[in-house]
């Protein structure tokens, strides 16, 4: 019931180390990007400064299109490398990425933790709104282990239906090892009249260990996550193939150019 659309974990540097190697960092960083042009169906692209306390990163994509890095280097990495994915370089990744991905962690990376993982559903002729979510929650069914969630409206749309699109909350971002978005993904691309919704899983380690499984078997993570999403996601069941997806994208961002070329 669910896809991967955005990805982040860490694995230690000796994974992508070879019997007759130092282990330099052009040679980790060489290594990365054939395993991951084997996986994914892309490398690295170019150097770039580094990030999220590591020394060192490298971009994934294009000059224009962003895929993802990789990070490695800084004594308090604990000699570890960081692995991202955007949403756009899950995209381009070919197809069956998730199962080579998996094998290769259980082969070769058994203890690579992933730190963040985003399930997304979407709903394209909005099967269901961020106002069903907001009355689900309102009667109880984002409620697990009797603690409701903290949840949030956003979006001028929830008091002037101008067409900019709302969204849904459901708990914490700063403190939640989980939390929710249920929002108007075509309007947020341009299409004020579209009907298009996402709804989005945002899983963090933060207490909780996500399963080297949820690269195969995303939808059983999303589904139990909430009450609510245990009922939705037994009748849709499926996912939009990428294809679809590809095609909405492209669909939305062309009549949005149109319309502001006509302006």
């Amino acid at each position: 019931a669910a896809f991967i659309d955005t990805l982040t974990f860490t694995v230690k540097e000796d994974v992508f180390i070879r019997p007759d190697q130092l282990g330099t960092e052009e040679e980790i960083a060489c290594n990365v990007s054939a395993d991951l042009a084997d996986i994914m169906g892309f490398g690295l692209f170019a150097k770039q400064n580094g990030r999220n306390g590591y020394t060192t990163s490298y971009k994934m994509g294009s000059e224009v299109a962003n895929y993802g890095f990789v990070a490695m280097g800084g004594a308090k990495q604990r000699g570890t490398v960081c692995i991202y994915f955007t949403g756009e370089g899950l995209v381009a990744a070919k197809d069956g990425w998730e199962t080579r991905l998996y094998h290769f962690i259980k082969d070769y990376a058994p203890f690579a933790r992933i730190t963040r993982c985003d399930l997304a559903h979407d709903f394209l002729n909005g099967e269901y709104t961020p106002e069903r979510a907001l009355k689900d929650w309102e009667n109880g069914l984002y409620t697990s282990r009797q603690s409701c969630p903290v949840a949030e409206c956003a979006g001028s749309d929830w008091l002037i239906n101008e067409g900019r699109g709302k969204t849904f909350y459901v708990g914490s971002r700063k403190n939640s090892s989980r939390f929710a978005r249920i929002y108007e993904k075509g309007k947020q691309l341009g299409d004020k009249e579209s009907s298009w919704v996402r709804v989005e899983l945002e899983m963090k380690n933060r207490d909780l260990i996500i399963p080297h499984e949820v690269l195969i078997e995303p939808g059983r993570f999303l589904t139990g996550a909430y009450p609510i999403f245990e009922q939705l996601f037994r009748e849709f069941d499926e996912v939009i193939a990428k294809l679809e997806r590809i095609k909405k994208i492209q669909d939305v961002g062309h009549e949005h150019v149109l319309k502001y070329a006509s302006m």
